[in-house]
């Protein structure tokens, strides 16, 4: 028997699944949101973070697990009755209604009172800052004007919850900066609960309290934001969040065995959580995990140091004021192809098929225990289960 979370939380999924024909695309995934928390959902394509939105929403129906809202069963709950602002990735907008018809649409869809329709339809156009555009027609607006009717639309409802689908994709680079720093205030100053989809992990890092990391229908780590970057549960994580290379590793008492013939002191890298005797892994951020320069010629024949090996320049491409190196690392003069592609951050673009020395650096390089897939750490006001739903412990 499935009992209500004893204490109340803005969105809890329980075991909830959603499967189109024979395809999974959202499995067995459980976790909390609490009130006025900003989660943010990434993942690569396909890994089921829309499909999840969706089914917070409404919009589709789980085919196995509970979701909760506020802690009621919402689970079979018809969208228009659940109390959530929702924002997809296309704005759908009305082409021929002006932004105040746009934003009325919602308030008429919730059966708002229509004495109250025009004060709820100026608060939102004013938090949007979009009131002096009340009239234009959506063609009339620029990307990211129309990106705040979208969101004025939804806020107009006073919705418990927020979902946001891919919310600065359709903007141009230069507009989305501008626009992230104006949704982080916006989000701040509506304080209410809000879930966003992104695949853009800088965007995630900046936006969100917490962030939940989704692959092949499952969260694999939902934690804080510093967490997630410096602790990442597995290696897919951080090479996802941070765009670092990855290499399997064994600890031992004074040393990281990586790829089992590279013996590197334990104090060369970031204190960690990896224990002695544990699976763990190596965490190379690209813009600070290591360093690479050409070794002197007296240098050549001398034994290398712990952290340094040789590594053959694979390409080199310009990324402003510095250049994005990508390395293979060598055992014995040759490229090793059990060493992935490492992206070094170098000043000099070196020519590829150049020889270089590859040193790892302590500010960067981080060792961690692999937990392999592990469940999601609670919201800060997740709900107490009962003992009749089982919770897993991220430890």
């Amino acid at each position: 028997m499935i009992t209500t979370p004893s204490i109340r939380s803005a969105v809890h999924l329980e075991g909830v699944g959603h499967a189109y024909g024979s395809t999974v695309a959202v499995d067995d995934v459980t976790l909390s949101v609490g009130d006025g928390e900003v989660l943010a959902l990434v993942g690569p394509s396909g890994c089921g973070k829309s499909t999840l939105l969706r089914l917070i929403a409404g919009l589709l129906t789980p085919s196995t697990g509970t979701v909760w809202l506020g802690g009621d069963d919402a689970t079979r709950l018809r969208a228009e009755r659940r109390g959530i602002g929702y924002v997809p990735q296309s704005y759908a907008l009305f082409p021929h209604l002006s932004v105040r018809e746009n934003v009325a649409y919602g308030l008429a869809a919730q059966r708002v009172p229509r004495a109250e329709r025009g004060a709820r339809i100026d608060e939102a156009l004013e938090l949007t800052r979009m009131t002096e555009f009340a009239a234009r027609m959506p063609a009339e607006l620029s990307g990211g004007q129309r990106q705040r009717v979208a969101l004025a639309r939804a806020l107009a409802i006073r919705p418990t919850v927020l979902l946001l689908d891919e919310p600065l994709s359709a903007l141009d680079p230069q507009l989305r900066d501008g626009m992230r720093r104006d949704l982080r205030a916006l989000l701040a100053a509506a304080d209410c609960t809000t879930i966003i989809v992104t695949h853009d992990q800088s965007e995630a890092l900046a936006l969100a309290d917490r962030v939940a990391v989704m692959r092949a229908g499952r969260v694999v780590q939902a934690d804080t934001v510093e967490r997630i970057w410096n602790h990442p549960a597995e290696p897919f994580v951080a090479e996802f969040v941070a765009g670092a290379a990855v290499l399997p590793a064994r600890v031992t008492e004074r040393r990281v065995h990586i790829a089992d013939d590279w013996k590197v002191p334990r104090d060369v890298f970031s204190p960690s959580d990896a224990v002695a005797g544990a699976s763990a892994f190596v965490v190379i951020r690209p813009d600070n995990g290591a360093s690479v320069y050409k070794a002197a010629a007296d240098d050549l024949l001398g034994a290398l140091d712990p952290g340094v090996r040789d590594c053959v320049v694979v390409d080199a491409e310009p990324h402003g004021g510095h250049w994005a190196l990508r390395v293979r690392l060598l055992t014995d003069g040759v490229a090793d192809p059990r060493w992935p592609e490492i992206t070094v951050a170098a000043e000099t673009p070196w020519l590829p098929g150049t020889r270089l020395r590859f040193e790892l650096r302590m500010t960067g390089t981080t060792v961690h225990r692999d937990r392999g897939r592990t469940a999601p750490t609670p919201a800060p006001h997740q709900p107490t289960l009962s003992p009749s739903i089982h919770q897993e412990s991220h430890a």
